[in-house]
């Protein structure tokens, strides 16, 4: 197993299909390098609610909350309806991905659609590009991780970004995804990985 260590001056872009997917993943890895990450949500955050726009404003507000709380500076969502990114994967062909030297996106083995259609997709045409392309684990653990980073020191912070994001968590109490990261770090002799 191997560690991810930026160096100066490189930088990533963490695409997450949801508001709260990017903290739920990749919450550890921003807390320590806020400033080397631009963050890219795609979908509006509706929750399969269509013509519910008061939930949109909601998400909207706590992903942007989260990310000042973090110290990420460039940040921007979409405004893809849930359960449709696999129907708009052409649009992150307009992202400047030479700017990057890595591009995260959640496991082709996820559970939900909008998940499991990126990496496949980047995956194909990153290869003209400069970046690595990483994948990372939202709610379905992988079964052989090739990377592992201990996020011991910033593990109860991410626990709290992710209870900021309270209109997910009133239904589903998402900080519980701790545990994936506790057990990550047993293989290693970290707290949380």
């Amino acid at each position: 197993t191997s560690d991810l260590t930026l160096q100066p001056g490189q930088r990533c872009l963490i695409i997450s299909p949801h508001p709260d997917d990017e903290t739920i993943g990749m919450g550890g890895f921003l807390l320590q390098n806020p400033q080397q990450c631009d963050v890219l949500v795609l979908t509006d955050g509706q929750n399969n609610q269509p013509g519910d726009k008061s939930i949109v404003e909601v998400r909207r507000a706590e992903y942007d909350k989260v990310m000042r709380k973090i110290g990420v500076h460039d940040y921007w969502q979409w405004d893809i309806p849930d359960s449709k990114v696999s129907k708009n994967l052409f649009r992150l062909l307009k992202l400047k991905f030479n700017d990057y030297d890595y591009v995260f996106a959640p496991s082709p083995y996820e559970s939900h659609r909008d998940h499991r259609c990126l990496y496949p997709f980047l995956r194909f045409w990153l290869h003209f590009y400069k970046p690595k392309l990483v994948a990372y684990e939202v709610g379905v653990p992988q079964l052989r991780p090739n990377v592992t980073l201990d996020i011991s020191d910033v593990a109860e912070t991410k626990r709290r970004m992710i209870n900021e994001y309270s209109s997910q968590v009133a239904k589903t109490d998402y900080a519980k995804m701790l545990g994936l990261n506790c057990y990550r770090g047993l293989r290693r002799n970290f707290e949380y990985a």
